[in-house]
């Protein structure tokens, strides 16, 4: 009896060790992206790369502006939620979020991220003036450590409002990248609790 009661509470130990292993080796992902809303992300017009990852990228279809953009409108916006996933004893280190794109004549780039919580992050404001046209890449980095700070993990979401505008008849801006694919990426950083 006494080998049996042994045996179980060794099965037990390695059972428990075994989790306890599997959840510390668990890291914060990004996971998948629920509705988006706007003009430059109507739906069937975007896809998402790198679910359950650290890494994160949208794909645009018809995220421009500008009188010859898809849309023909002077001002497109983009609007949705980016969930991340934390296990227990992690916290959020930093969000980077890289937009890439392209403008020819005057343009602009507006973005503000907000996260459950008590603060409210100002607007990210890029203008660009480039006759001849020109890529762009604007590196937004955000340290989120107001969100998680006990330790106790979770998911958050992280709402992202973004809108480019064309300034002019003859302007025009994408979000876009050099294979023509319009183009966000995320990512994250994570550190284990002390």
């Amino acid at each position: 009896m006494k080998s049996r009661i042994a045996t179980v509470l060794s099965v037990s130990l390695v059972i428990l060790l075994a989790t306890q292993t599997a959840e510390a080796n668990r890291r914060a992902m990004f996971k998948r992206i629920g509705a988006f809303s706007g003009a430059g992300c109507e739906q069937g017009s975007v896809v998402v790369a790198g679910e359950n990852t650290e890494t994160i990228s949208v794909l645009f279809g018809k995220y421009d502006a500008g009188r010859n953009s898809r849309s023909g409108a002077l001002h497109t916006q983009c609007e949705f939620s980016l969930p991340i996933s934390v296990p227990p004893g992690q916290r959020l280190s930093g969000l980077t979020a890289e937009w890439q794109g392209y403008v020819k004549g005057r343009g602009g780039l507006s973005r503000l991220y907000s996260a459950v919580g008590p603060r409210q992050r100002p607007w990210r404001v890029s203008r660009y003036n480039s006759a001849g046209g020109t890529n762009y890449l604007e590196r937004d980095d955000m340290y989120p450590r107001e969100i998680n700070r006990d330790c106790s993990g979770g998911e958050l979401n992280v709402r992202i409002r973004s809108d480019i505008i064309a300034n002019g008849p003859d302007s025009y801006i994408a979000v876009d990248t050099l294979d023509l694919q319009n183009q966000v990426v995320f990512r994250l950083n994570w550190v284990p609790c002390q």
